[in-house]
């Protein structure tokens, strides 16, 4: 009932996968907002991709396994390019989960493990041990805090967590 309810937003999150890549902007401040799947959102993928899985045809489960494949190389995209630290722990923490529920897949006696090989055996193969190093991000959290630390000194009365305009300890700092 949750997947039809939810089709709209479902359809959205499958059309993650056909994009090429993604830009993310330098955030100005440390507490501006991080975008990310939302929580619900990502579950009730989840939860679709394994009840097509368990219950489904052999069709719908090779849909499901490939849709798998693809939201899996979506976020190994996301963790080699450039971004924040933030988004780099974002795209672990959905491999992690879209890994976990391919091995929950492999391990249920009741799913065949044939569109499993044909939808998602590349997957299969271990990635090399570069394809977890995010040393991109340095340049990015670089650029994001010089920013920041810039605007500060520039303006420190609008520092959320410097000290007011009233207080004589931000000048021996500058």
């Amino acid at each position: 009932a949750w997947t039809s309810a939810n089709s709209l937003l479902l359809e959205r999150y499958h059309a993650l996968t056909s994009s090429k890549g993604y830009q993310e902007e330098a955030l100005r401040s440390s507490i501006e907002l991080v975008y990310a799947v939302p929580p619900p959102l990502r579950a009730l993928y989840l939860v679709s991709v394994a009840d097509a899985v368990q219950t489904g045809t052999t069709t719908d489960q090779l849909v499901a396994i490939t849709s798998l494949a693809a939201d899996i190389a979506l976020w190994q995209r996301m963790l080699q390019g450039d971004g924040t630290l933030i988004s780099k722990m974002n795209a672990t923490a959905y491999l992690h989960a879209d890994l976990i529920l391919l091995a929950d897949m492999i391990e249920d006696h009741t799913v065949p493990l044939g569109p499993i090989q044909s939808g998602i055996g590349a997957v299969l193969v271990p990635w090399p041990m570069e394809s977890w190093k995010i040393g991109k991000v340095f340049g990015t959290e670089y650029r994001r805090w010089s920013a920041v630390l810039k605007d500060t000194r520039e303006d420190p009365e609008h520092f959320l967590y410097g000290p007011g305009p009233l207080s004589g300890s931000w000048r021996w700092i500058q």
